[in-house]
Parts: structure tokens; C-alpha cells; sequence
């Protein structure tokens, strides 16, 4: 029997509670964790805190899948994998992992032992602009020394956009790049320059170890530069000109505004004969605040952004008449993933949730980060969003960009019924104030 602590809601009740929660913070849990005996670059990381409440299923000796509801995270349990009626759970997590994407997950019973294999499987679908490359994903989980191992021996399914492992254990689990380049998304102003870098997060005994697809179970740490006898090559899509040193290039933008505001950076990886090709994007801004709807044309609107206390940010377009949208993006610095990036969690960030919301003139519908799956089930939208504050003679801006791969589009009313999904992909580079709420 299925049991299920989250129940979708209407939207609109939903985007009144998250705008009044958004006026306290949870504080971090402490972990004792032991250090890892060797030196091998792995290192040893807290251990993620609740993002949510957990979905139980009972599962028995006769076996079941057991699905997260965001769709996230599958469990595969074969029949006679468990011997007794077991409460098998899926909590989201904070991922602590140095080259994970997304949350993590805690599969309870923690340390369940099963008699034979279950087959636990991650979808990227929809967080395919946070990967750069595809070949180089894997799953990774966190051992009793608090060190992420990337797991090895991953089953991709490409075109499912699934990535499977079958292990007799339960513990916390991560959906992991091995290696990209970094950063794997970027903003930039007319003129502006990017330090790119090829890196690897896993740290295997021999080269073999980083052979695409092929990888033995390893530890993971810090982020390392890719000895540049792998690189090959780096190349450039788009406007704009890119000189590169080994395992590192700088991108320079145009000076002048261009056509296409977007250029690609590829850089080739060849290991004992392996390729791989690590994929980076640029977007060209210009000030403000730009969206493109379904890969359609881009629209500036006038932005600011406040941070208020609890280092809390919200983005939000300078409405100038009654006939412009209400574009708003609230997220939580204490949040933030590796390399400043975060995933909308409207319905389970709790107090530090990550929130798009784009409200039509006349406010009759909004476009926000969060979906109706099936009736009756809303979900979070998959996408990232990604946030660098920086000083540019004497004055604070955030810069970065966003997608939402299928945010729901609402009727605000008391049903809140979903009309279609759209994909929103956002850039800016807006002024940063500091309000004091008293």
C-alpha cells in the first residue's frame, strides 16, 4: 500500500504560502563524519539534509518499483529481494556531492541489504543544459566515511534520458558529472571575458579510470583540471573569439551587440582512445532581464535585484505600465549547489525554495516552476538556475541565466487548472540593492 506525504495543490494556493514562507531560513544539520584513510583526492562531505518529506511504499517478498514523486528516482526490487513486508522510503536530500546535479536522495531503510540486486535508476530528462556531456554522467553514493564513490557500471538509456545501477544496498545516492567543462553555463556582457576549464570530480587508481562508461568504483573530490594530454581540442560556435591553453581557454564577447546571443564551447577529451566532448554556453546579455518562450524570440524587460535578510535574493522586472508581465525569481544564497547553481523546488525547498513566477497583465494566468504531472499532481519543473554576484566600478550586480525545461501555465483562480507547459529560458545582469525588512 502506497503512502504518500505530499499531495499536489492548486497553484495559486501554492504561490500564496511560498511568498509568505519566504520569511524565515532552516538552519544546517551538523554531521560527524569520519576522514578517508588515503590520498587519493576523495574527500569526505557532510551529509545532506532533508529537502522534503519522504514517500513510503511497502514492498514484499513478490518485489515492486517504487517511484519518487517528482519522478526523479526509481527502485526496481526483483521478487525475492526481500524476504519480509519492508517500508521502503525516498526522501529528497541536499546534495553534497562536489559533481552533483540535483538533489540527492536517502533510500530507507538505510543500510537495507537485499538478496539480490535492485536496480535503482535516475531520469536527467529536462536537466540536459546542466550536463555537459552526457558520456561523462554517472550515479555515485556516500559511504559510511561521509566520501561520495562514483559507483561505476552504470546502464544509460539515452534516449529516456535514464541512468541505471543495480546494487544490493540502500544508502544516499547522487546523479553525478564525472567531468565537464566549467562553468558549463555562463553569462556575459558585451566585451566581457570567461575562464573556461576542463575538470574531472573522480579520482580513479589508473587512467583507465576515466574512460567514458567504463568507470570502477572511485572516490570523489574537489574538482581537478583534466591533465591536458586528454585534451584534443577546443572549438567555437557563435560570435565572439576563444584562445586556449591546455586544459583551459578564455571566451572574449563581442563588443558589438550581436545577432545570436548564444556561443558554444566545445572541448574534446581523448583517453586510450575514448572521445568525449565536454559542451559549455554562453549567453550574450545586455543589462537586463531577457526570456525566450518555447526557443522563441528573446524580450528584454528593465530588472533589479534586492537581497533582503537571510540572504535571501528575488530578481524582478521594472514594471513601467499596466500592460507589462510581473516577472519574479526568488531563491536562497544557504541553497546554492556547486558552482552557484540551484533547481526550482517550489513545492520542496520548504523556506530556502527556488521560485519562478510570471505573471500575464491583467494577472488572469501565470507561468511558474512547478507542473501539473497528472491530475491532481503538481509537481517541481526540471531545470536549473544558475547566479554570480560580482562588482563593476564600485556597483553590485547579479548576472547568470535560467531554464525551466516545462513550467505550468495557470489559470489564477480557486482550481488553479494548468492550461499547457512551456519552456522558459531566461539571462540577466540586473543592479543589486540591499532592502532592510523591519
Amino acid at each position: 500500500m502506497k503512502k504518500i506525504t505530499t499531495k499536489g495543490k492548486s497553484i495559486y494556493i501554492i504561490i500564496i504560502l511560498i511568498a509568505i514562507s519566504l520569511s524565515s531560513c532552516k538552519k544546517p544539520i551538523d554531521s560527524e563524519i569520519e576522514k578517508p584513510e588515503d590520498n587519493s583526492g576523495a574527500v569526505s562531505k557532510p551529509v545532506g539534509r532533508s529537502k522534503g518529506e519522504t514517500y513510503f511504499e511497502a514492498v514484499g517478498p513478490e518485489g515492486g518499483v517504487i517511484k519518487s514523486p517528482d519522478g526523479r528516482i526509481e527502485i526496481t526490487i526483483p521478487q525475492g529481494a526481500l524476504t519480509t513486508l519492508t517500508e521502503i522510503g525516498i526522501e529528497p536530500i541536499e546534495n553534497t556531492n562536489p559533481g552533483g546535479i540535483g538533489n540527492g536522495f536517502r533510500l530507507t531503510p538505510h543500510g537495507q541489504q537485499f538478496k539480490k540486486s535492485v536496480t535503482v535508476s535516475f531520469s536527467y530528462n529536462g536537466s540536459e543544459s546542466r550536463i555537459s556531456s552526457e558520456k561523462a554522467i554517472q550515479l555515485a553514493y556516500q559511504d559510511e566515511k561521509g566520501v561520495w564513490r562514483c559507483a561505476g557500471d552504470v546502464t544509460q538509456d539515452a534516449v529516456n534520458k535514464k541512468v541505471s545501477i543495480k546494487t544490493t544496498h540502500f544508502s544516499d545516492w547522487s546523479f553525478i558529472a564525472t567531468m565537464e567543462l566549467t562553468p558549463s553555463i555562463s553569462t556575459v556582457a558585451l566585451g566581457e571575458k570567461v575562464n573556461l576549464k576542463a575538470i574531472k570530480y573522480i579520482f580513479p587508481d589508473t587512467e583507465d579510470g576515466l574512460v567514458p562508461l567504463g568507470y570502477p568504483e572511485t572516490g570523489m573530490g574537489e574538482p581537478d583540471k583534466l591533465d591536458s594530454k586528454y585534451i584534443v581540442k577546443w572549438t567555437l560556435s557563435g560570435p565572439g573569439s576563444l584562445t586556449s591553453n591546455g586544459n583551459e581557454a578564455v571566451y572574449t564577447a563581442p563588443t558589438t551587440k550581436p545577432a545570436n546571443k548564444t556561443a558554444t564551447v566545445t572541448v574534446e577529451i581523448n583517453v586510450n582512445g575514448k572521445q568525449v566532448l565536454l559542451i559549455g554556453t554562453i549567453y550574450i546579455i545586455e543589462g537586463a532581464l531577457q526570456l525566450s518562450f518555447d526557443d522563441g524570440p528573446w524580450t528584454t524587460y528593465p530588472a533589479m535585484a534586492a537581497k533582503m535578510e537571510e540572504n535571501k535574493y528575488s530578481i524582478g522586472n521594472i514594471m513601467l505600465s499596466t500592460d507589462q508581465p510581473q516577472i519574479s525569481v526568488l531563491f536562497s544564497s544557504s541553497a546554492a549547489k556547486v558552482n552557484n547553481t540551484f533547481f526550482w523546488d517550489m513545492l520542496t525547498g520548504g523556506d530556502e525554495a527556488t521560485v519562478f513566477e510570471y505573471f500575464e497583465p491583467g494577472r488572469e494566468h501565470v507561468y511558474a516552476s512547478v507542473y501539473q504531472k497528472a491530475e491532481h499532481e503538481t509537481i517541481d519543473s526540471p531545470g536549473i538556475l544558475t547566479v554570480k554576484e560580482e562588482t563593476i566600478d564600485g556597483k553590485k550586480f547579479l548576472t547568470g541565466m535560467f531554464v525551466i525545461a516545462r513550467a505550468g501555465y495557470f489559470e489564477i483562480s480557486i482550481d488553479g487548472d494548468q492550461l499547457k507547459t512551456s519552456k522558459i529560458v531566461g539571462a540577466f545582469k540586473v543592479p543589486l540593492s540591499t532592502v532592510n525588512i523591519p
